[in-house]
Protein backbone atom coordinates (compact mmCIF):
# COMPACT_ATOMS: atom_id res chain seq x y z
CA UNK A 1 0.00 0.00 0.00
CA UNK A 2 2.67 2.42 0.87
CA UNK A 3 3.87 2.17 -3.41
CA UNK A 4 0.31 3.00 -4.28
CA UNK A 5 -0.25 6.01 -1.58
CA UNK A 6 3.37 7.26 -2.98
CA UNK A 7 2.88 6.82 -6.64
CA UNK A 8 -0.81 8.54 -6.34
CA UNK A 9 -0.12 10.95 -3.70
CA UNK A 10 -2.72 9.87 -1.12
CA UNK A 11 -3.91 12.77 1.09
CA UNK A 12 -2.04 12.59 4.48
CA UNK A 13 -5.41 11.27 5.78
CA UNK A 14 -5.12 7.45 4.19
CA UNK A 15 -5.30 4.92 6.50
CA UNK A 16 -3.07 1.97 4.98
CA UNK A 17 -6.00 -0.21 5.22
CA UNK A 18 -8.06 -2.02 2.32
CA UNK A 19 -11.28 0.54 3.39
CA UNK A 20 -8.82 3.42 3.03
CA UNK A 21 -7.64 2.55 -0.07
CA UNK A 22 -10.97 1.36 -1.57
CA UNK A 23 -12.23 4.91 -0.51
CA UNK A 24 -9.18 6.83 -2.05
CA UNK A 25 -9.69 4.94 -5.39
CA UNK A 26 -13.81 5.72 -5.20
CA UNK A 27 -12.82 9.39 -4.67
CA UNK A 28 -10.46 11.24 -6.25
CA UNK A 29 -11.52 14.56 -5.25
CA UNK A 30 -8.24 14.50 -3.71
CA UNK A 31 -6.70 15.07 -6.83
CA UNK A 32 -6.10 18.94 -7.79
CA UNK A 33 -6.62 18.40 -11.97
CA UNK A 34 -8.62 16.40 -14.21
CA UNK A 35 -6.72 13.01 -13.80
CA UNK A 36 -6.94 9.54 -15.35
CA UNK A 37 -5.33 7.10 -12.94
CA UNK A 38 -3.99 3.97 -14.60
CA UNK A 39 -2.58 0.56 -12.24
CA UNK A 40 -0.60 -0.97 -14.94
CA UNK A 41 0.20 -4.26 -13.22
CA UNK A 42 2.85 -6.34 -14.51
CA UNK A 43 2.00 -9.37 -12.58
CA UNK A 44 -0.10 -10.41 -9.89
CA UNK A 45 0.93 -8.56 -6.89
CA UNK A 46 3.19 -10.51 -4.43
CA UNK A 47 1.33 -10.14 -1.20
CA UNK A 48 0.99 -12.14 2.29
CA UNK A 49 -1.42 -15.24 2.02
CA UNK A 50 -5.04 -13.68 1.76
CA UNK A 51 -3.80 -10.21 0.65
CA UNK A 52 -4.02 -10.88 -2.65
CA UNK A 53 -7.61 -12.04 -3.50
CA UNK A 54 -8.47 -9.41 -1.20
CA UNK A 55 -6.15 -6.20 -2.79
CA UNK A 56 -8.14 -7.63 -6.27
CA UNK A 57 -11.46 -7.09 -4.91
CA UNK A 58 -10.75 -3.77 -3.61
CA UNK A 59 -9.75 -2.81 -7.54
CA UNK A 60 -12.69 -4.67 -9.11
CA UNK A 61 -15.28 -2.79 -6.12
CA UNK A 62 -13.24 0.72 -7.43
CA UNK A 63 -13.60 0.03 -11.28
CA UNK A 64 -17.47 -0.87 -10.27
CA UNK A 65 -18.49 2.08 -8.36
CA UNK A 66 -16.76 4.53 -11.10
CA UNK A 67 -18.26 2.53 -14.07
CA UNK A 68 -20.81 4.95 -16.15
CA UNK A 69 -20.22 7.61 -13.87
CA UNK A 70 -19.14 10.80 -15.45
CA UNK A 71 -16.72 12.98 -14.17
CA UNK A 72 -13.25 14.72 -14.00
CA UNK A 73 -11.47 11.87 -12.88
CA UNK A 74 -11.10 8.33 -14.56
CA UNK A 75 -9.48 5.23 -13.23
CA UNK A 76 -7.71 2.04 -14.93
CA UNK A 77 -6.36 -1.11 -14.03
CA UNK A 78 -4.27 -3.06 -16.16
CA UNK A 79 -3.16 -6.64 -15.84
CA UNK A 80 -0.95 -7.44 -19.20
CA UNK A 81 -0.33 -10.84 -18.71
CA UNK A 82 -3.87 -11.85 -18.16
CA UNK A 83 -5.03 -9.56 -21.39
CA UNK A 84 -7.31 -7.81 -19.39
CA UNK A 85 -8.55 -4.07 -19.06
CA UNK A 86 -10.85 -2.93 -16.47
CA UNK A 87 -11.88 0.76 -17.47
CA UNK A 88 -14.08 3.55 -15.53
CA UNK A 89 -15.79 4.93 -18.83
CA UNK A 90 -18.83 2.31 -18.44
CA UNK A 91 -17.38 -0.47 -20.54
CA UNK A 92 -17.10 -3.88 -19.63
CA UNK A 93 -13.39 -5.41 -19.17
CA UNK A 94 -11.44 -5.51 -22.34
CA UNK A 95 -9.61 -9.02 -23.11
Amino acid sequence: MTILARGLQFPSYFGFNWDALFDCLCDLSWLEADTRVVLRHEDTPALPAGNTRHYLKVLSDAIDSWRGSPGRHTIEVIFPDAGTTARTNGTKPVT
